[in-house]
């Protein structure tokens, strides 16, 4: 198959450069999204065809190069060509955003632009700063491509060997850092990116799990090192409101477009008064961290329509919150409203963003005009509007609300069924079952003792210090657990490999898991993965391209 003859060798180089220009671009884009930030101007990407710097930034052109040769060597990785592209353009990007363009006059005549190599050759002018400024281009890279689905680091030391090779330089160059500085560079960054990665792992868990201290603790603690991209704000936010709500603790409140579980909050009907709050400076205080994340997340992408949407969506809640004092909840209201324009005119913006007559339709009439799209959108904006219309209270207004949830209705949306039903009052009233206590085993690791305070993971183990707690991070052969441990624990056990106890294998088709476990799942919408939660079993399973890619088991003692 290697050399089946010159000709189909020939055809076949031909498809694959067809292709890689595509792929490069695809990662490059991926990447961009990944750190979320059109704060600064996009930079643009171009391939070099007979280019000898490997990968390089221009301030000037706000362009980045790569060479083809370059290209050509991260292609011969096999399975890990993506990962070499995305460690150079991860590199260069995060020279772009972070703004490195300290280069003095006296500088530019020996220096073009950033390139990967030549940005750091003059080490006798800055070599401290260079330095810096190399290694924070690796591991930022190194983190926005792990955001992005890429595992950029890992495969860079066996990269930059084939590179300096290909590109004839030698191992102990003047002017160049010798090819075992360059490796021991990104050796320090993989060491650093494991930590951000375990931390952002458990948090991300420890979010659609439902543990929402957790959450906050360790996106937290992830911005507060600098790595502060528009989803781990809006992630950060999320866990705040949505903790907010789980303390609200009344099913009367309609479930919202940005909730996990919806279905289980809603399906009782709540006894008691709903400004019965005795908890209503702390609920308050959540929202409004929210609020403030998301502004944040705003402020680095100002067309995260995410981002504006859930903004509405926290002042509802607190109008929800001060449902019986009516100068506040008008207030609120107020500026729920605002913000649910502001969200239309985003979308006017991206419907129609050359034609200002068709946006002035957008603005005036946004459900008639948007209501062609078929998306999650305009299902999200029927939803929130029906809330709002709700809120204030007057019969007409519930009709007015109900006519917006069957039209979000028959665009399949399960939450506007939910809503609607608890409108009309007939959602079905089930008891949710009693929690059990996990029977999942893996790598032969029982945490029963571990909950109950008698012992602690085997080691060798990591720690990390976040905030109000610590988490403790145990990589096993096949999976890796995590444990929150503050004044309460909350401890997930992950794993891409191996099976579960009830029979469900990695690759299995997903809606497998409901026939195994009887239970309809919480789908959690990801970046890279989705997530399908089962709270009465405690387990969390990760899909991608509608296949089991991983699961967790977990419990907690808050």
């Amino acid at each position: 198959m290697k050399i089946l003859s010159i000709v189909l060798v020939f055809s076949i180089n031909l498809c694959f450069a067809q292709t890689e220009n595509s792929d490069v671009n695809n990662i490059f884009n991926n990447i961009i999204k990944a750190i979320g930030n059109n704060s600064k101007l996009q930079p643009g990407l171009e391939i070099k065809p007979d280019g000898n710097k490997m990968a390089y930034l221009s301030p000037k052109a706000n362009t980045i190069y790569i060479d083809q040769k370059a290209i050509d060597i991260c292609n011969s990785f096999d399975k890990n060509e993506a990962n070499g592209l995305a460690f150079l353009l991860g590199h260069e990007l995060t020279h772009h955003y972070m703004g490195h363009s300290w280069i003095s006059k006296d500088d530019r005549k020996d220096y073009k632009g950033f390139s990967f190599m030549e940005n750091i050759r003059y080490f006798n002018k800055d070599s401290t700063r260079r330095l810096e400024m190399e290694s924070q281009a690796d591991l930022k890279g190194g983190f926005s491509a792990f955001l992005a689905g890429y595992d950029a680091l890992t495969i860079a030391p066996d990269l930059l060997d084939t590179l300096y090779e290909r590109y004839e330089l030698s191992k102990k160059s003047t002017g160049y850092p010798s090819l075992d500085e360059r490796k021991g560079m990104c050796l320090q960054q993989i060491e650093k990116l494991d930590r951000l990665k375990s931390i952002f792992n458990a948090s991300t868990y420890a979010l659609n799990a439902g543990y929402y201290k957790g959450a906050q603790e360790g996106f937290t603690k992830i911005i507060s090192e600098g790595f502060n991209s528009r989803e781990i704000y809006n992630n950060l936010a999320l866990a705040y409101l949505l903790d907010a709500l789980k303390k609200m603790d009344n099913k009367n409140i309609l479930g919202y477009p940005f909730e996990f579980d919806a279905q289980s909050r809603l399906n009782d009907v709540s006894t008691r008064a709903i400004s019965n709050y005795d908890n209503a400076s702390k609920i308050k205080m959540l929202i409004e961290k929210g609020i403030l994340l998301f502004n944040q997340a705003l402020k680095l992408d100002s067309k995260y329509q995410t981002a504006q949407l859930n903004i509405c969506c926290a002042y509802s809640l607190l109008a929800e919150l001060y449902a019986e004092d009516d100068i506040e909840k008008n207030k609120y209201l107020s500026e729920a409203n605002k913000s649910l324009h502001q969200f239309e005119l985003m979308l006017a913006n991206k419907y129609a963003p050359e034609d200002e007559e068709l946006r002035n339709k957008y603005e005036k009439k946004p459900q008639k005009t948007l209501a062609k799209y078929n998306n999650k959108e305009i299902t999200s904006h029927y939803i929130i509007s029906a809330i709002l219309i709700n809120q204030n209270g007057e019969k007409s207004d519930s009709n007015k609300a109900k006519k917006l949830l069957l039209k979000a209705s028959k665009l399949k949306s399960t939450l506007a069924n939910i809503n609607l039903a608890k409108l009309n009052g007939t959602l079905n009233k089930e008891s949710k079952p009693t929690k059990p206590s996990s029977n999942e085993i893996i790598d032969g690791f029982k945490p029963a003792s571990l909950m109950a305070g008698f012992s602690d993971f085997p080691k060798p183990f990591d720690t990390y210090r976040l905030n109000d707690c610590k988490l403790y991070v145990k990589k096993f052969e096949n999976s890796t657990a995590y444990l929150f441990k503050s004044r309460e624990k909350f401890f997930i056990h992950t794993t891409k490999t191996q099976s579960t106890s009830a029979g469900l294998k990695i690759n299995n088709n997903i809606k497998l898991i409901e026939s195994k476990y009887n239970e309809y799942p919480i789908t959690i919408k990801g970046t890279i993965e989705n997530f399908y939660h089962l709270d009465n079993n405690n387990l969390l399973f990760l899909e991608k391209d509608n296949k089991i890619s991983g699961w967790a088991t977990y419990q907690t003692n808050d």
